[in-house]
């Protein structure tokens, strides 16, 4: 009687267990103030020009209610978009049973409920309140703000370092936080990534090796930056730079191999950053004073409107070669340097060999002034 008894129960707890099983896909229920009887568009974050992987619309009742409905392969950020409003909203999804409120008005702030992912991200976003951060930017940038005010220019520059150092140090102490409290996420993978943009490699790479022990391991975009990190860490001082083909601003495909025989810079860059255009004086300064004795540039551009890239060769008066294939961050050049934030440079010397790597500011122009 004993074991009929346990034997009922053990039958009884895999019947409750298949009962509560995991959604086979996800179900995302909405309710937006100000979105009554509007389209209401749900897209996959990789959607590119080249490729659609998920894409969705519909109509909101007149309560702004909406569902959408779908399966997706793994967890990752989708964009959820409102006709005529401003901005959208990120949001992590997952196979899950997904609630989403907010204002069509602010998108931004909205609120989601019953998505893991999305609320690793919250306690993301409030470990990075902006307000702290700010509060915590103003008490360190107090020797910067003091050498403003006595227009000591080589102690502003020389505090400007300390402050982007800090400010980086103090970004991935916190990331590392997410990282190691939730190693078997997608939101994890995205910071790592993010940390991988400060061209910090290696510390990216030891803590996605933490990931990778994890079943997020296996997610295509833990696998797509493990190839890229793996791309950057190959190409240290000393090894050779790939080779590529591209086209210039007016269709003329240049090769690196082409400018065999001068020392050249690399060099990644876009019409919409901010630091990149920031670089250039230092650019021009160095192209006009070793051109002439064996040096040059070629900047690759990671625009994807061809426009707004030609417009701002024109104005920051680029005279060094330019190409681009305007896949803007999916650049095949970029690819083949492991280059996921910018701006970012190589050295090349005239065997095709990198010699040094992320030359900011001054610091092109002294090596240049060791090289000739």
């Amino acid at each position: 009687m004993r074991t009929t008894t346990i034997l009922s129960l053990l039958l009884l707890t895999g019947t409750l267990a298949a009962q509560v099983k995991k959604p086979k896909g996800f179900t995302l229920n909405g309710h937006l103030a100000n979105a009554a009887s509007k389209m209401v568009y749900f897209s996959d974050g990789r959607n590119t020009a080249e490729k659609v992987f998920y894409m969705d619309s519909t109509l909101t009742d007149a309560m702004g209610r909406f569902t959408f409905k779908g399966i997706i392969a793994e967890p990752r950020q989708f964009l959820l978009q409102v006709k005529n409003a401003k901005r959208g909203a990120i949001i992590y999804m997952e196979n899950a049973n997904i609630l989403i409120e907010g204002n069509a008005d602010s998108l931004t702030n909205v609120r989601v409920k019953g998505a893991k992912e999305e609320a690793i991200r919250q306690e993301w976003m409030k470990l990075n309140d902006p307000v702290a951060q700010k509060k915590w930017a103003d008490e360190i940038s107090r020797d910067y703000d003091t050498a403003v005010e006595r227009k000591d220019s080589a102690a502003m520059k020389l505090e400007k370092e300390k402050l982007g150092m800090r400010y980086t140090e103090n970004l991935i102490k916190k990331i590392k936080t997410i990282v190691d409290k939730y190693p078997n996420s997608v939101m994890s993978v995205d910071l790592i990534g993010f940390v991988a943009t400060f061209q910090e490699n290696h510390t990216a790479d030891s803590l996605l090796k933490v990931v990778e022990q994890t079943t997020a391991g296996r997610y295509t975009q833990t696998k797509e930056l493990r190839k890229q990190l793996n791309i950057t860490l190959s190409q240290t001082i000393g090894s050779k730079a790939p080779d590529f083909l591209q086209p210039d601003t007016a269709g003329k495909l240049i090769s690196l191999s082409s400018m065999k025989g001068k020392y050249v810079l690399l060099d990644f860059w876009a019409s919409w950053c901010t630091p990149c255009r920031a670089e250039n004086p230092y650019l021009l300064k160095a192209y006009a004073r070793f051109k002439d004795k064996g040096f040059t540039i070629l900047s690759v551009s990671l625009d994807g409107d061809r426009k707004a890239w030609l417009s701002a060769v024109k104005h920051d008066n680029l005279l060094w070669p330019q190409v681009g294939d305007l896949k803007a961050a999916a650049n095949e050049v970029a690819k083949s340097y492991g280059v996921r934030g910018i701006p970012a440079n190589f050295l090349i010397d005239p065997q095709g060999k990198i010699v040094a790597k992320n030359l900011r500011g001054d610091k092109l122009e002294k090596q240049l002034e060791k090289l000739f």
